[in-house]
């Protein structure tokens, strides 16, 4: 039996996009300057619920393969400061980090499927 294979993933998703629209649906205040340069957008998270599981996965001609998202985990939470009051803020999102499993030579991890409820 191989000894199984562990890579570290990290994903970070984009909530630029999702910002943009709460944004602009309630009337949220921006910060002054452009956003990427001046200032960027951040998530402080109060609560979270994250998941992630292999979405696809091959196995050619084995007789045993492991795969597998082994256990995951909160990348570490950043710190910055809020432009409108200069206050430190803290819990910044930064991410979720994947231990993922591939033990056969002709195995191959194609996708791993993630969700994060962030609040």
């Amino acid at each position: 039996m191989r000894v199984p294979d562990i890579k570290e993933v990290h994903f970070v998703p984009d909530i630029a996009g999702p910002w943009d629209c709460a944004v602009n649906h309630h009337g949220v205040p921006r910060p002054s300057g452009v956003e990427g340069l001046q200032y960027h957008v951040e998530f402080q998270v109060e609560l979270w619920a994250p998941f992630a599981g292999v979405s696809g996965s091959i196995d050619e001609d084995s007789d045993y393969a492991q795969i597998e998202v082994a256990n995951w985990r909160p990348s570490p939470f950043r710190t910055g400061v809020d432009l409108f009051t200069g206050n430190p803020i803290g819990n910044i999102f930064n991410g979720l980090v994947v231990n993922c499993v591939v033990a056969d030579s002709d195995a191959q991890l194609l996708r791993i499927g993630f969700n994060i409820t962030l609040l």
